[in-house]
C-alpha cells in the first residue's frame, strides 16, 4: 500500500492512527497527488468530524496550527461536530493528528449530477392531490401553499429572474381596451400603471414566454395568440420589443420584479378570458431569500445584493427544482410548484465563469449557512454511489443526521442508477474466484472519450476478506491495492470498514502521461473478484465514468438493480425518494409505473431505505440561457419526483410548524398510497407506496 507514502507529502512522520482518519475519497486524492505531483495548492478545504463539538479554546489552539475554520459574520459554520476548515500542510497535520478528530473528509462528498431530459402543465399536481390540499387553511387562515416555510435547494444555481420565481404582491392594475374590442389584445391593449385612466407612454402591454421545451422539440402557441396563465405580459417601457431586467438594464436590488413592470391576470370568473373589469396582478418580491455560491463563497440575500447573483449555464436544472418546488402564482399560473408560497435559499454548487478551480465553501458550511438564512428543509438533488458505504454510517450520512437533529428535514433522491450496466451483484463463496465482465464503450459510439473509471465494491464484512483485480483491453492487469501501473494506465485504490461491518474497495483506473489523463482505451476488460476468508460474500459492484454515471462505461455481466439506491438517500434520517412515470410515460411504460432507471433498495445493512416514491415529471422554468425568459421546460428524472415531496413537506410543516424530521417521515410512509403497481407494501422498489400529499 502506498497510503503512508501519499500522506507523507503532507505530514512529516504520519502515525497510522492519523492515516486511519482519512477517508477514503480523501486518501485516494492525495494519491494521485503523490502520483502527479499537483497537489492542492496552498490552503486545502476539508471537514473534520469530532467527537464532541469544540470551545472556544480549542478552535483558537488549531487555528494558531494552521486550521482556518469556515466562519461568517464571525461565527464558525458548523453541522453538529462536522467543521468545515481551510488547512495548509501543518494544519492538516494538527488536524490529523488531533485527539479531537474522528475523521477528515473532502470539502465535499463525490457529487454526481443528473443529465436534464428537457403532459397538461399541472398534471403531475393531480397525480399526488396536491391542489386539494391548496384549498386547506392554516391556522393563520393563510391557504396551504407552503407561506412561511423556507426550503433550501443544493442544486445547480438557479435564474432567479424568470417569472416563475416572482410574488404577486406588487398590487392590482387596470388594463385599458384601446381597441375597443371588449377583449384582450396584446401589442394593442395596455396597463394603467399611474391609475390616471388613459394611455401613457411605456404602458402598452406585451407578452413575453409561454413556450414549452420538451427533450429536443420546442411546442408553442400560435402566433400572436396570448393564453391566460400560459403567458406573462410585461410593460414595455421603452419599446425595444423585449422585457429587460437587470443591473445591466438599470434596474437595482428594489425594483419591482428587478425589471420592467411584470403581471399575471387576476381572471376572477375563471373563465379563462382577461374580461373587462377584471385586473392585473403585478410580479415584485422576488421568492429566492438567498443565493449561496459554493465555488466563490458569495452570498446573495434578497433586500440586499440577490439582484448581482450570476446566472450561469449550469443553472438549467437549479431552475427546474426551484420552480416545482415553489414557481407560479396560486389560482393565476398554469405552471405552479407544489409550495408556490414557500422560500427558497438556492445552494448553487456549480461554477460559473471567472470562478475559482475548486470550491469555496465545504458542504458543511453551504447547509449552516441555510439554516442561518432560516431554511427549515433541505433539499438534496445530487448522488452518488462512488466511494460511499450507503449503510449510514458514512460520515457525509451522518453529517445528514445531524443537519436532521438540528431540526431540518432532509429530502433527498434514490438518484438514477437502477439503468442496466451500473450495478453487478456477485455471489463470492469462500476461497472462490470470480472474472467479471465489463467495457468502455467507443468514443465513436456515445461521442466522447471517458478518461476515469470509479470503481466501487462493497460488502457486509471488513476491509480484506474480499480482494480484486483488473484486467483491460491488451492484457495489463492491476491489483486494487493501492498505486499501481502497467504502462500508462493506472490504478488508484484503497479499502474501509465502517462501523456498522460494510467494507468497501474503492478504485479509480486512468492513464498518466507525465502531463495529464488521456482517454482511455475502449474495449472488453474484467475485473477479478478474490475471496480470501471462509465466508461467503455478496459483493455489491458499482461503475462510474467520469460523470459519475455509466454512460462510457458498462457492466456485462450478473446485473442487478438490487440496492442501487445512492448517497444521501441512504443516511438514516433521509426522506428517500424514487421516480415513477408521470404526465407522458415513454414508449411501453404505463403511467404511474416505477421508472427503470430509478434506484431501489434494500440499504446494504438490510434497511428498507426508500419512504416514497413520486411522479417524475413536471413542468417549470427554464433558465434565459436555454431559452426565452418566461418559458418552461418539462423536467424529469428522480430530480423532478424529489422537489415533489420537499414541497408536499412543506405544506405539512405549514400546517403544523412543530412537527420533527422524524415525525415527516412517519407521516408521509402513513399516507403513502398503494395499489396494483406498487404492490404489497412497504417494498425495496417502492418504499411504502406513491406519494399522496392530500392524505398527509
Amino acid at each position: 500500500m502506498i497510503t503512508s507514502l501519499c500522506l507523507s507529502v503532507l505530514l512529516a512522520q504520519p502515525s497510522p492512527v492519523a492515516i486511519e482518519k482519512l477517508a477514503l475519497p480523501l486518501r485516494l486524492a492525495l494519491q494521485r497527488e503523490a502520483l502527479t505531483g499537483k497537489a492542492a495548492p496552498g490552503e486545502r478545504l476539508v471537514v473534520a468530524q469530532l467527537a464532541a463539538q469544540l470551545d472556544e479554546e480549542g478552535l483558537a489552539e488549531l487555528e494558531r496550527r494552521g486550521v482556518r475554520f469556515e466562519r461568517w459574520q464571525g461565527r464558525v459554520l458548523r453541522s453538529g461536530v462536522f467543521y468545515g476548515a481551510w488547512t495548509d500542510a501543518g494544519g492538516l497535520a494538527a488536524l490529523a493528528e488531533a485527539p479531537a478528530v474522528v475523521r477528515l473528509l473532502p470539502g465535499a462528498p463525490p457529487k454526481t449530477w443528473p443529465w436534464i431530459l428537457p403532459g397538461p402543465l399541472g398534471g403531475v399536481h393531480a397525480l399526488t392531490g396536491a391542489p386539494a390540499v391548496w384549498a386547506r387553511r392554516d391556522a393563520l387562515g393563510r391557504r396551504l401553499t407552503g407561506a412561511g416555510v423556507v426550503i433550501a435547494d443544493m442544486d445547480s444555481g438557479i435564474d432567479h429572474f424568470h417569472p416563475l420565481f416572482f410574488r404577486a404582491d406588487g398590487g392590482l392594475f387596470a388594463w385599458l381596451d384601446l381597441d375597443s374590442d371588449q377583449r384582450f389584445t396584446p401589442g394593442a391593449d395596455a396597463v394603467d400603471l399611474n391609475r390616471n385612466g388613459r394611455l401613457d407612454a411605456g404602458e402598452v402591454l406585451q407578452v413575453l414566454g409561454g413556450r414549452v421545451f420538451w427533450y429536443a422539440t420546442l411546442e408553442s402557441l400560435p402566433s400572436g395568440e396570448f393564453e391566460l396563465g400560459r403567458h406573462w405580459l410585461f410593460a414595455d417601457s421603452n419599446g425595444n420589443g423585449a422585457r429587460d431586467y437587470g443591473v445591466a438594464a438599470g434596474f437595482s436590488e428594489y425594483s419591482p420584479a428587478y425589471g420592467e413592470p411584470l403581471f399575471v391576470a387576476d381572471d376572477v370568473d375563471r373563465d379563462g378570458q382577461l374580461d373587462p373589469g377584471e385586473r392585473l396582478l403585478r410580479l415584485s418580491s422576488s421568492k429566492v431569500r438567498a443565493v449561496i455560491r459554493a465555488y466563490s463563497g458569495e452570498v446573495f440575500e434578497r433586500g440586499v445584493n440577490l439582484i448581482l447573483a450570476p446566472v450561469h449555464e449550469q443553472a438549467s436544472h437549479g431552475t427546474g427544482a426551484g420552480g416545482i418546488l415553489v414557481g407560479g402564482v396560486y389560482g393565476a399560473t398554469q405552471v405552479q410548484g407544489v409550495a408556490p408560497d414557500a422560500e427558497l435559499i438556492m445552494i448553487d454548487q456549480a461554477p460559473a465563469p471567472g470562478d475559482p478551480t475548486e470550491p469555496q465553501l465545504s458542504d458543511v458550511a453551504q447547509a449552516a449557512l441555510a439554516r442561518e438564512l432560516g431554511a427549515e428543509i433541505l433539499v438534496h438533488e445530487y448522488g452518488t454511489h462512488v466511494f460511499t458505504f450507503g449503510d449510514g454510517a458514512d460520515p457525509w450520512e451522518e453529517h445528514l443526521d445531524a443537519l436532521s437533529a438540528a431540526g431540518m428535514v432532509q429530502v433527498t433522491a434514490t438518484h438514477n442508477f437502477a439503468s442496466p450496466g451500473s450495478k453487478a451483484l456477485v455471489a463470492l463463496g469462500a476461497g472462490e474466484v470470480q472474472e467479471l465482465a465489463w467495457e468502455v464503450l467507443p468514443a465513436a459510439r456515445i461521442g466522447w472519450a471517458p478518461t476515469t473509471v470509479y470503481l466501487t465494491l462493497r460488502w457486509r464484512g471488513v476491509a480484506g476478506e474480499v480482494s480484486a483485480a483488473v484486467t483491460g483491453p491488451a492484457g495489463q492487469e492491476l491489483a486494487l491495492d493501492g498505486l499501481r501501473d502497467s504502462g500508462d494506465l493506472w490504478a488508484s485504490s484503497d479499502t474501509d470498514t465502517s462501523t456498522r461491518g460494510t467494507a468497501m474497495l474503492g478504485a479509480q483506473l486512468f492513464r498518466w502521461d507525465g502531463v495529464g489523463y488521456p482517454p482511455l482505451p475502449a474495449g472488453a476488460w474484467s475485473l477479478r473478484l478474490t475471496n480470501t476468508g471462509a465466508t461467503a460474500r455478496e459483493v455489491h459492484v458499482s461503475i462510474g465514468d467520469d460523470t459519475g454515471y455509466a454512460y462510457a462505461v458498462a457492466l456485462l455481466e450478473q446485473l442487478s438493480s438490487v440496492g442501487t439506491m445512492a448517497f444521501p438517500s441512504t443516511a438514516d434520517s433521509a426522506i428517500s425518494v424514487g421516480a415513477s412515470a408521470g404526465n407522458v410515460p415513454e414508449v411501453g411504460e404505463a403511467r404511474g409505473a416505477l421508472k427503470g432507471y430509478s434506484g431501489r433498495g434494500p440499504r446494504i445493512d438490510g434497511p428498507l431505505g426508500i419512504d416514497v416514491v413520486a411522479p417524475e415529471d413536471h413542468y417549470t422554468a427554464v433558465p434565459a440561457q436555454d431559452a426565452a425568459h418566461g418559458d418552461f421546460q418539462r423536467f424529469a428524472g428522480t430530480s423532478g419526483a424529489l422537489p415533489q415531496v420537499a414541497g408536499a413537506v412543506a405544506l405539512l410543516r405549514q400546517a403544523e410548524p412543530a412537527i420533527s424530521p422524524a415525525e415527516v417521515s412517519v407521516r408521509l410512509a402513513a399516507a403513502a398510497a398503494v395499489d396494483a403497481q406498487t404492490g404489497a407494501a412497504p417494498n425495496p422498489d417502492w418504499g411504502h407506496g406513491k406519494l399522496d400529499t392530500q392524505a398527509l
